[in-house]
């Protein structure tokens, strides 16, 4: 499963280079590259090793272990001394040489490069999405903020597509030999596992054109899983990457898709998934922190950030213990963790004042119950500049919260019952004319449009809150009735806020 983030665990520390724990030399192979450590290993010296010693490595013990085809594969992903996962480049490169050497050794069996093919093709759909969805690092050609890394994304896609294209190929001559046999099952699951990995990498583009390809593969994938006996879990994932596929392109055509909807079927598909390898592989497997990881991206995504701090919180602490500090899903858990926790406000009085959105973006630090103020850091730049910052105190009734942040009712009235109860702002509204108004972060709303609303319709505003306590209709309400909540409890509590602070 999933094999590389963007961060590398090489190196740590600033000493002398550390020596090849293969061939105990600390100088640079004949490749040029010097030894590297991209795993779990720990320590000052532990783990580093060429990557040509790595594959000579490998090599051997593949040759040791012919016909066991389950160690072979983790002879090329796994390192041998912290039994954890090749991240990276490293990754790519071991296997890359495993389907090399599955190619040349002597038979040559269909079945030994199929495997390694699927081994491949999976290293690069990992990598992949951790780059896409977790990092956000896009691959398109318009190359995105990071137009050096979604060029080497690219690169990487097309590869997957040459290899899935060579392992189809084998898969049908498979599927020609051996008709009316008790393979025939198996052979069809792996026809439909290629299609899906066709669906996956051309769906990458985000292109009209790529989407069209990508279902098309994804529905024969459909018809062949539908074929299957005990294939729910296969049947179910590609149905809803289906829809998302088909939601999708709908958007790219210009129609307006329910972006709600497609946000939940995703975190839905991801949560399924998470929970799938849990129960699996328990909660320590390198696969099942990467899908945690992935859950909590879809989880910020549909703006549900009360649980997805709950998960950030868990899953780092459990990708320390297992994989190191330096590991690259550790680092990405701690970057989630520090989103899920880190409080954008908008205050739109600032820009009537100055008639400039960039001076309204905040980021609250903590709200003051003694002056009813949220102290807050800013105003925030793009890209931002900490050092230039300064600390303000705002009003609780003129701060925004962005979209999604944990908050607490207060001060209500006619719904007292609301008081203390933890939710999520989900979205703002115009309560006369109930028009719906997104203004997160990163809104398209001029200035005027901002100053005109917050200075003449403030008391038309209200806040969409969904509880957290899903027996709690959602509930509209006004900016002076909620409370950003700081610290997200480990479980579902009764009240946030005590009954007589409210």
């Amino acid at each position: 499963m999933p094999a590389g983030s963007g961060a590398s665990n090489e190196g740590v520390s600033s000493g002398p280079q550390p020596a090849c724990w293969i061939c105990l030399g600390e100088e640079a192979d004949d490749e040029g590259k010097l030894p590297v450590r991209d795993c779990s290993c720990r320590g000052d010296a532990a783990g580093f090793a060429h990557p040509s010693c790595l594959i000579a490595y490998a090599t051997t013990k593949s040759i040791q272990l012919k016909g066991c085809s389950k160690d072979q594969d983790q002879v090329w992903r796994k390192c041998p001394t912290c039994k954890q996962q090749f991240q990276n480049q490293l990754s790519l490169d071991l296997c890359s040489a495993y389907v090399t050497f599955a190619e040349s050794t002597e038979g040559k069996k269909c079945v030994d490069i199929r495997n390694a093919l699927e081994v491949n093709i999976g290293c690069i759909t990992d990598i992949l999405i951790e780059r896409t969805k977790t990092m956000s690092i896009p691959l398109s050609r318009s190359g995105g903020k990071d137009k050096v890394l979604s060029a080497v994304n690219i690169s990487i896609r097309d590869n997957g597509i040459k290899l899935s294209d060579k392992q189809l190929s084998l898969v049908l001559q498979q599927k020609n030999h051996n008709k009316n046999t008790k393979y025939m099952s198996k052979i069809m699951h792996w026809e439909a596992d290629t299609y899906e990995s066709f669906g996956f990498l051309h769906n990458l583009d985000q292109t009209r054109e790529a989407g069209e390809i990508a279902l098309k593969y994804l529905e024969r994938a459909q018809v062949i899983y539908k074929l299957l006996p005990d294939n729910k879990d296969n049947l179910h994932h590609v149905i809803t990457n289906i829809a998302v596929t088909k939601a999708n392109l709908k958007e790219l055509g210009g129609q307006r898709t329910a972006v709600d909807t497609l946000d939940h079927i995703i975190v839905e598909e991801r949560r399924k998934g998470y929970e799938c390898h849990k129960q699996q592989f328990g909660e320590n497997d390198t696969s099942t922190i990467s899908t945690g990881i992935d859950l909590i991206a879809a989880l910020l995504e549909e703006k549900c950030y009360i649980e997805a701090t709950r998960h950030a919180t868990k899953i780092r602490a459990t990708s320390r213990q297992v994989l190191g500090l330096d590991h690259g899903f550790t680092k990405r858990a701690e970057e989630m963790l520090n989103k899920c926790q880190a409080r954008f406000v908008c205050v739109p009085d600032i820009i009537a004042q100055t008639m400039s959105p960039d001076k309204c973006k905040f980021q609250a630090l903590q709200y003051d119950d003694v002056e009813d103020v949220y102290v807050v850091m800013g105003p925030i730049s793009e890209p931002r500049n900490v050092k230039e910052e300064r600390e303000h105190r705002f009003a609780r009734h003129k701060v925004m919260p962005v979209l999604g942040w944990p908050v607490v009712c207060c001060g209500l009235k006619g719904s007292s019952h609301l008081n203390g109860k933890l939710g999520e702002l989900k979205y703002y509204y115009n309560a006369n004319t109930k028009r719906r108004i997104d203004l997160g972060m990163g809104s398209a709303f001029s200035t005027n449009s901002l100053a005109h609303i917050f200075q003449f319709e403030r008391d038309s505003f209200r806040v969409t809150v969904h509880f957290e306590d899903k027996t709690i209709p959602p509930a509209a309400v006004k900016l002076e009735n909620l409370r950003i909540v700081f610290e997200v409890p480990d479980e579902m509590p009764g009240d946030v806020l005590p009954k007589k602070g409210i």
